[in-house]
């Protein structure tokens, strides 16, 4: 059996049961996003403990949760702070290559805190000048 067939089919068999727990226990969770995590999180133990599975297969469920978790940060969390959208997502996407590989890049980890640290300066420098790029990338999403 492919690990593709697998993974749709772990995702499948998770969602419904998620969707059960969800439903008996009235808890706010989404059956869609634990579905996936669960998959790739048992995919990512048989990879690094055995060697079994397939890095790309993992870095595209992965690649959803990052984006689930930016999709639900944004939903969440008030809307000033929503300059922190791309710092977040290659926050995310820089951990998730990280567990993938079992390392850490120290250039790329310098360069995520790099877009924190600048993200950061605008978000408390907000000044006229600043206000139109800042609200162009707050927008970047919804305006298209």
């Amino acid at each position: 059996m492919s690990w593709i067939l697998i993974a749709l089919i772990s995702i499948s068999l998770l969602f419904f049961f998620f969707l059960g727990i969800k439903e008996r226990l009235k808890l706010s969770i989404c059956p869609l996003c634990l579905a996936v995590s669960g998959t790739w999180a048992v995919l990512l133990v048989l990879y690094l403990g055995w060697s079994m599975g397939n890095p790309i297969l993992l870095g595209v469920l992965m690649g959803q949760s990052v984006l689930g978790l930016v999709s639900l940060a944004e939903k969440k969390a008030p809307h000033s702070i929503a300059l922190f959208r791309l710092p977040l997502l290659l926050t995310l996407t820089f951990l998730a290559v990280a567990l993938i590989l079992g390392e850490f890049h120290l250039s790329a980890g310098i360069f995520v805190l790099g877009i924190w640290v600048v993200f950061g300066i605008l978000w408390v420098k907000r000044s006229e000048s600043a206000r139109s790029f800042v609200l162009s990338i707050i927008s970047c999403c919804k305006d298209w």
